[in-house]
């Protein structure tokens, strides 16, 4: 008899924190019109086993039919979860725009797991491909660039050589710093698919492409354009 194995995830593992409250919404505002999309399902709920027995997290989403450069999709977009303190020992990482929630991404990945073994999941290498829809955070570089001359420098008597840091000649000094942009609504389709290894039934599941359905909400604000953390 096949025995259903769930899939695994490999997460690096560093703050230990529980989490016993509802999260905040996530990706609610990124649930946006789209040309080549269908409107958007009523929320549904769905308990996620991440990791038996003590992290098993509430799910709210919406689905939807869309269009893309990959073929027809289904996208998902998360719109709020709540998940007992047995969910802790997950990373929560900010570098610029590149922003990481170690348990988010585990849910996601165990929702889109989860929800398509009752939906007709084919064997490998035949697949389904499944989409999620996500907010990431943008932001640019903003830089200031001026000259420097140190003729123009007032010292005090006793002070020998020339002002400090910018020598004796006229010099051009340049500073940036990082702003934020506004965030993006972003969109990682997937394929998933069942494969038979020694009579266990493993879901495979296989990041296709990652792509920006929109521009940075801030994009306005800057000559340049704003990077993403699609």
């Amino acid at each position: 008899m096949n025995r259903l194995i769930p899939l695994s995830f490999s997460l690096l593992l560093f703050v230990a924190q529980a989490m016993s409250q509802p999260n905040t919404q996530w990706d609610g505002d990124c649930a946006i019109s789209h040309d080549s999309c269908g409107a958007w399902s009523a929320p549904q709920v769905v308990k996620v086993t991440l990791q038996a027995p003590d992290c098993i997290a509430d799910v709210e989403y919406r689905t939807r039919i869309c269009s893309t450069a990959a073929g027809v999709v289904e996208d998902v977009v998360v719109i709020g979860w709540t998940a007992p303190g047995g969910c802790g020992g997950f990373d929560v990482k900010s570098y610029f725009h590149q922003k990481l929630d170690g348990l988010k991404e585990y849910v996601i990945l165990g929702l889109l797991s989860q929800w398509t073994m009752a939906a007709n999941t084919p064997e490998c290498p035949e697949v389904v491909k499944r989409a999620n829809v996500y907010t990431a955070a943008c932001g640019t570089w903003v830089c200031c660039e001026y000259t420097v001359d140190p003729t123009t420098a007032v010292c005090e008597t006793g002070w020998v050589g020339p002002p400090p840091h910018y020598g004796s000649a006229p010099a051009k000094v340049k500073s940036c710093k990082w702003q934020a942009c506004g965030t993006a609504c972003c969109r990682r389709i997937y394929s998933i698919c069942l494969r038979t290894v020694e009579g266990y039934i493993i879901r495979e599941i296989q990041l296709l492409s990652k792509e920006r359905l929109g521009p940075c909400s801030g994009q306005s604000q800057y000559a340049k354009p704003c990077e993403d953390g699609c």
